[in-house]
């Protein structure tokens, strides 16, 4: 049973988060045969940039838009 957490942006859009989730659970039934329904995820808001301790060189990308981390574990 993998367990998936999510982090997104915060006020990120609701239908935005279930199609994230859903690709995430498709993604590893295809990759590592996860069952149906075996389907378990936290998805959480991330607090605002500027209450994160990362500098600011550490991400080489734009997290304007659409900005996820995902962690896995099974």
């Amino acid at each position: 049973m993998p367990l998936v957490r999510i982090d997104i942006k915060r006020n990120t859009d609701a239908s935005y988060a279930r199609k994230l989730g859903k690709v995430v659970y498709d993604s590893m039934k295809a990759a590592i045969n996860v069952p149906d329904q075996d389907n378990f995820g936290i998805m959480e808001q991330l607090p605002p940039a500027s209450s994160r301790r990362l500098s600011p060189n550490a991400l080489v990308f734009d997290e304007q838009e659409h900005f996820s981390w995902q962690k896995a574990t099974w």
